[in-house]
């Protein structure tokens, strides 16, 4: 017997030509730090039939087969990783070229999702890939504060399919490091930048998951999920209280005021040939609204501090575009089509 433990474990993500077809073109890989992928079944038990012949149930008879639904949970990597599931999110990017091999990417919300992807996880180091196919991100997160994390993003999955097969070697995992805590700002409307002391940012894609809508006549699996509800869009940021927010913010939050706010992420890491220019991502949300506010409150001597959840609704953003959210990437990789 040979026990499993976290050596060799490893996630790979294929972008699906055709739904729920388990593929491998095109693969990167994610250094894991967490993931709880599984697929359920529905059974029919029939332990209220009796055969006249004994007073045991009889064996249950295999029904739908659920869909496959978890967690993969990893450090948010400027690079091919944040790209690769930023066009999984919202579809290819509109890129430019900044300088040399420094590469300028955007994306935001449209009517529908359009990538399924397939993932591959394997657990321990035996000869056996557990594939997800038909995968679907119902839910993504990401979280940044002032301890020892970089940042982190966590995706909920919606998938249709569970298969087996041989393991990979694994390749092409990235030499960026995460965004930290120190590299992040917020800005509001035409206000100067300031320190982010914790920082969340959720999408809810609002997909179908009503089981009672995605199996069809004739079939075991469930069909693609499509948006069916309205995508929640959500925020939430602590800041060290100063002199210049005064009781602005707190005015703001009763008024319903709209704000023009902009998280941006600079790195301390040079895009190698890319004159000059770094890994960042920037999270612009053209119209926020206050929901939530802490307002700064005395509890000991120290730095007071303030946090504030914020919705974000649709307006212009920095790139000229119509949506709730843009997100804009600038790493070495000159396209995500």
């Amino acid at each position: 017997m040979v026990l499993e433990s976290h050596i060799g474990v490893y996630c790979s993500i294929s972008d699906e030509s055709v739904y729920g077809t388990y593929t491998e073109t095109s693969q990167i890989f994610v250094p894991l730090l967490s993931e709880s992928l599984v697929q359920n079944v529905s059974r029919i038990m029939r332990d209220q039939e009796m055969t006249g012949s004994n007073r045991w149930s009889r064996k249950p008879v295999q029904n739908q087969i659920l869909p496959v639904e978890g967690q993969i949970k990893f450090n948010w990597y400027l690079d091919d990783i944040a790209g690769y599931f930023l066009r999984a999110m919202f579809g290819a990017a509109t890129s430019s070229n900044l300088s040399g091999s420094a590469y300028k990417h955007v994306w935001y919300p449209g009517a529908t999702q359009s990538r399924s992807l397939s993932i591959g996880i394997r657990r321990g180091g035996n000869s056996t890939e557990w594939r997800f196919a038909g995968c679907k991100i119902k839910k993504v997160s990401w979280q940044l504060n002032n301890d020892d994390n970089m940042m982190i993003c966590t995706v909920d999955i919606i998938g249709q399919q569970y298969s087996t097969g041989d393991t990979d070697a694994v390749s092409g995992l990235g030499t960026t490091i995460a965004p930290r805590f120190f590299e992040a700002s917020l800005t509001d409307d035409a206000g100067s930048a300031q320190a982010i002391v914790n920082w969340s940012y959720e999408i809810d894609f609002a997909l179908n998951t009503d089981l009672s809508k995605l199996f069809k006549w004739g079939q075991q699996y469930i069909i693609e999920p499509t948006p069916a509800g309205v995508m929640v869009l959500r925020g939430n940021v602590t800041k060290n209280f100063d002199s210049s927010d005064d009781h602005a913010i707190y005015t703001a939050y009763r008024a319903l005021t709209e704000y023009d706010r902009l998280c941006t992420f600079v790195t301390t890491q040079s895009i190698p040939s890319g004159g000059g220019n770094v890994y960042r991502m920037n999270v612009d949300n053209p119209k926020a609204i206050i929901n939530e506010y802490t307002p700064p409150q005395y509890a000991g001597p120290g730095i007071m501090q303030h946090s504030q959840v914020y919705d974000s609704y649709e307006g212009t953003t920095d790139n000229s575009n119509t949506a709730p959210v843009e997100f804009v990437l600038q790493n070495a990789t000159s396209a995500y089509s």
